[in-house]
């Protein structure tokens, strides 16, 4: 009797002991449910990662020494802050020398205090009289001002001035340009023969206007000269 009676206990404790066990089994995540799945979108994160990086380097490479309407519109935005240490490395992986880097205060005679470095890069081009100019052909030069923040250290570009022979750049140029939804304005650029493109970006609380992107394009044939640049009424 007492035998039997341990039997029976011994099943019971059995029974229960597999209905919990089949009851953590229901309710646990399988590793396909919980780690599979957190692998995946890591490994998918990577990916992109990967793509984004190897498509800038292609960039690069398939761009070399040329400065692409789509680089001067990501830096030219105006939450985009960038350093000294930069361009010398930007420029550099294009292949064009810096030709100039001049530091000096803005409008020091009259008191100003707004530090900035002016920049010129290129092949076959010289800066001379305040002006980016062809010494021979085929010629690419980039000439732009960086201007400082309060830090001193880091800063931002409003505008690049382009100068090229390159008639392949300059088609893709104006081709990234349209497709970016740079709209004509005007055959009058300040007062200088030319075309003004312009596309609205994104409102700002901090300018004093409206802010636009704009490219003025003085080319005529063989000879390429354009700007690309941000301005919102501010005055530096």
């Amino acid at each position: 009797m007492k035998k039997k009676k341990i039997i029976r206990s011994l099943l019971t404790l059995f029974a229960v002991s597999l209905v919990l066990c089949l009851f953590s089994a229901c309710h646990q995540k399988s590793p396909s449910e919980g780690g599979e799945q957190l692998s995946a979108e890591d490994s998918t994160k990577k990916i992109a990662a990967d793509t984004i990086a190897t498509e800038v380097k292609e960039e690069v490479k398939d761009n070399s020494a040329l400065f692409t309407y789509a680089m001067a519109m990501d830096i030219i935005h105006p939450k985009y802050k960038s350093d000294e240490k930069f361009f010398a490395s930007l420029f550099d992986d294009l292949n064009l020398p810096m030709l100039c880097s001049e530091r000096y205060i803005w409008d020091e005679e009259w008191g100003g205090d707004d530090p900035a470095i002016r920049y010129c890069f290129g092949d076959n081009v010289k800066y001379e009289d305040f002006e980016i100019k062809p010494t021979g052909k085929p010629y690419y030069g980039v000439q732009f001002y960086f201007y400082f923040d309060d830090s001193r250290k880091t800063g931002w570009v409003k505008l690049f001035h382009i100068i090229t022979s390159d008639d392949a750049w300059y088609e893709k140029f104006m081709a990234d340009m349209k497709a970016d939804g740079q709209k004509f304005v005007s055959n009058d650029v300040y007062g200088k023969k030319g075309k003004m493109y312009r596309k609205e970006a994104d409102p700002d609380e901090n300018a004093p206007e409206q802010p636009y992107y704009y490219v003025y394009d003085y080319s005529t044939e063989g000879a390429y000269d354009v700007e690309v640049s941000y301005e919102d009424g501010a005055d530096l």
